[in-house]
């Protein structure tokens, strides 16, 4: 029931709440994945990136655990943490082909950032 109410918070968004009861439901279940997995989203939504790899890790194996704290840092716009997470599912899994996908992704979007902030200086500085 824990589980549940855990995967309730995290649809409404309160990611630390449903962190907080989803480590609770990982103490009784500590074999079951699921619960690994949706306590590693809950905290690396909510900011904990690093204490959510140790639980993606479990849930779902080593190259995948980076591809998934990749995708959500970079849906939260934290680009180049996201390219790091990223790179790193890639060595471990150079056939992960989503992790490419979306590391051509992130870096498209990080060149056009740096791009934008090379103008705006520019023009800033006539």
């Amino acid at each position: 029931s824990l589980h549940a109410e855990g995967q309730t918070l995290a649809a409404d968004e309160r990611w630390a709440e449903a962190a907080e009861i989803l480590a609770k439901a990982v103490k009784l279940a500590p074999e079951d994945t699921h619960i690994h997995y949706h306590l590693a989203v809950a905290l690396a939504r909510s900011g904990n990136a690093e204490g959510a790899l140790p639980h993606f890790l479990r849930s779902v194996g080593e190259a995948e655990a980076h591809y998934n704290l990749g995708v959500i840092l970079y849906e939260e716009g934290k680009l180049e943490a996201s390219e790091l997470q990223l790179v790193q599912a890639l060595r471990l899994n150079p056939r992960l082909d989503v992790a490419q996908q979306q590391l051509d992704d992130v870096r498209l979007e990080l060149k056009a950032t740096r791009s934008v902030g090379r103008v705006t200086i520019r023009s800033a500085s006539r």
